[in-house]
């Protein structure tokens, strides 16, 4: 087996025969980077930056490699040239696999991510009516209401005016 960063290796050998007869011949062996590459995301596709792969959401993930040459084939979920693949969430399950080959050279890398579901909300009011209106002086209650969030602790609101878009209020 040849190692990382081996040399090409050019020697000579020698057959010799049951009859008495041999022959001679010299090789050279050429040793070839194999292709080494990261697999990064999930990534937002405007900012290529990290994010939370959130159900339903686009997201990218790139495959990485300092060679150039390198051809890239996602193998799953689907099976798609380039180092970039597009996905939606929790449409194709939660792993990608990719494979680099350069000058012969095949490598594979694989990388499990999470989808996560976001909360679900529901609206109780003091008035008691099921049409999402409230009377003016009463109040409304915003509560996570399934097992995606375990408590309301572990979510944040943020209150927008839909009419200006300002952010009107936190938790």
């Amino acid at each position: 087996a040849f190692e990382e960063g081996a040399s090409d290796v050019q020697d000579k050998v020698t057959v010799n025969g049951t009859n008495g007869c041999s022959a001679t011949q010299d090789f050279k062996i050429s040793v070839k980077d194999l292709p080494i590459f990261t697999i990064e995301g999930p990534l937002d596709p405007a900012t290529k930056s990290p994010t939370t792969a959130c159900y339903g959401s686009k997201g990218e993930f790139r495959a990485k490699t300092i060679y150039n040459r390198v051809d890239f084939t996602w193998t799953s979920p689907l099976s798609q040239p380039g180092n970039v693949l597009e996905f939606t969430a929790g449409q194709l399950g939660n792993t990608v696999a990719v494979t680099a080959e350069l000058d012969g050279c095949v490598n594979t890398a694989s990388l499990n991510y999470q989808v996560h579901h976001a909360p679900d909300i529901s609206i109780e009011s003091s008035a008691k009516k099921t049409d999402n209106t409230v009377c003016e002086g009463s109040y409304v209650k915003l509560m996570p209401k399934n097992n995606t969030v375990s408590s309301q602790n572990n979510v944040m609101w943020e209150w927008t005016d839909e009419t200006s878009g300002k952010k009107v209020s936190d938790n």
